[in-house]
């Protein structure tokens, strides 16, 4: 079997990829992408395994536990999964990249995931769980250690860059837990996760991977935090 070309550094995104983002978000069609899939494959496919192939050795510096042994396992695939959905668009008007723990099931654990789309790059660090134990873990913890995560989230340069933590959640508090349990609101959620924002002008730079990397390093003891509520030791 041939060896896959090693990729090309990260020197931004070509103009004709972030062209090309901003044509897909207008023209969700297969006939639309298939006309332009060497310019997809050349300008915006290359360049972000190029930019998770740059990613890994600064994340294995500093979170080495979310750093892969192959930078191309990072990269979502474009095509969107419409089987049980009513938005049959069918592509992600975003190139993605995930970074977990090896070994942890999807849906199941923390990590930092980045989008890269025509308007910018979002930056996500935290954990969405789908259900069943894994939820049950991450509220458990939670509850227990609700002042500890707060103490992080309220450091000043992560608020001031990331806000508060986002996610999917219940109206009412979990049944398992007090109404009036004073960890209330964090027992709502069903994932968290704190999210950054990169411009658009940064897509077409070679800084991109140390400003995502600044994120990073403001989300990783709540990315851990939330590691150690779903991977006891």
């Amino acid at each position: 079997m041939p060896q896959a070309q090693p990729l090309p550094p990260f020197d931004g995104y070509p103009p004709a990829g972030v062209t090309w983002l901003r044509g897909l978000a207008h023209h969700n069609e297969r006939e639309w992408f298939k006309a332009r899939r060497v310019v997809f494959e050349s300008a915006v496919k290359t360049p972000t395994l190029a930019l998770a192939a740059a990613l890994t050795p600064r994340l294995a510096k500093v979170a080495p536990a979310y750093a892969p042994a192959d930078p191309a396992r990072a990269l979502h695939r474009i095509y969107r999964d419409v089987r049980f959905t009513t938005d049959k668009t069918p592509y992600h008007t975003s190139m993605g990249l995930g970074f977990g723990r090896a070994g942890v099931r999807k849906g199941q654990g923390a990590g930092f995931w980045v989008y890269v789309s025509a308007t910018g790059v979002e930056i996500q660090g935290g954990a969405l769980i789908e259900g069943g134990l894994g939820l049950e873990l991450l509220r458990s913890h939670i509850a227990t250690h609700f002042r500890a995560m707060e103490r992080i989230l309220r450091r000043p340069t992560l608020r001031r860059v990331l806000g508060v933590p986002q996610g999917p959640r219940t109206q009412r508090i979990p049944s398992a837990f007090e109404r009036d349990h004073p960890a209330g609101d964090w027992l709502c959620f069903r994932g968290l996760h704190l999210v950054g924002h990169l411009p658009a002008p940064m897509l077409t730079t070679r800084s991109l991977p140390a400003e995502i990397m600044r994120h990073v390093r403001l989300m990783l003891p709540f990315v851990d935090f939330l590691h150690a509520a779903l991977e006891p030791s």
